[in-house]
């Protein structure tokens, strides 16, 4: 399985860190030099709740059903922003 380096930012630290591996599930392999962004959704976070809105608005013409799951979960966790 491939892994590669995820990329956190933490209200710790300005800029991103090295706080997880990642691990493709499906056995495929990607490029040795890929670097990985995860959101951590959840009630209260503005930020990355605008950052899968925005992702949303961007694939909906060439990925409707995955722009449709993410509105699903930004509605679910937007609450009182």
């Amino acid at each position: 399985m491939s892994e590669g380096t995820l990329m956190e930012s933490t209200t710790d630290s300005i800029g991103l860190i090295h706080k997880y591996n990642v691990t493709r599930v499906d056995g495929r392999q990607d490029s040795p030099d890929a670097d990985y962004f995860i959101l951590k959704l959840g009630k209260g976070n503005k930020y990355e709740l605008a950052a899968i809105k925005a992702y949303a608005e961007s694939c909906k013409h060439d990925y409707p059903e995955l722009a449709k799951d993410l509105m699903e979960k930004y509605f679910h966790y937007r609450g009182d922003l």
